[in-house]
């Protein structure tokens, strides 16, 4: 079926893309189902899918980083303001959390946009 999309929105239609040369519905032991099932986009790289999902992804990218950013940091404050309260050094623990909190926020934005960009891995692999 997606052949037939392609050809639609493309014009014309490739031996590789009709139903003939893509063969019978793949079904392995595993209950996958039909070609496509497992998320294996047939659109070519740089196609007009991946151009529709770009703006989304750039969001989800940025939205991610916010989130990270503020989590990290709201933790490491009420990390500081209960250490505080419990040895009564305000408010020096608060600051410790602060500085702390940014520190994760920002080792945890870097992992996301390694991870986001196809970069390497924690492990450096």
């Amino acid at each position: 079926m997606g052949g037939f999309f392609r050809a639609v929105c493309h014009g014309r239609r490739t031996p590789a893309d009709s139903p003939a040369a893509r063969g019978p519905p793949r079904r392995d032991g595993d209950g996958a189902g039909p070609r496509g099932i497992r998320g294996d986009d047939p659109r070519p790289e740089g196609g007009r899918g991946s151009e529709e999902r770009r703006p989304w992804r750039a969001f989800a990218l940025v939205s991610g980083i916010g989130v990270e950013l503020a989590a990290a940091v709201l933790a490491g404050v009420y990390l500081g303001r209960w250490l505080d309260r419990l040895w009564g050094t305000s408010p020096w623990m608060l600051l410790v959390g602060v500085l702390l909190g940014l520190a994760a926020g920002i080792l945890g934005v870097v992992h996301l946009v390694q991870t986001v960009m196809g970069g390497t891995s924690r492990d450096g692999r």
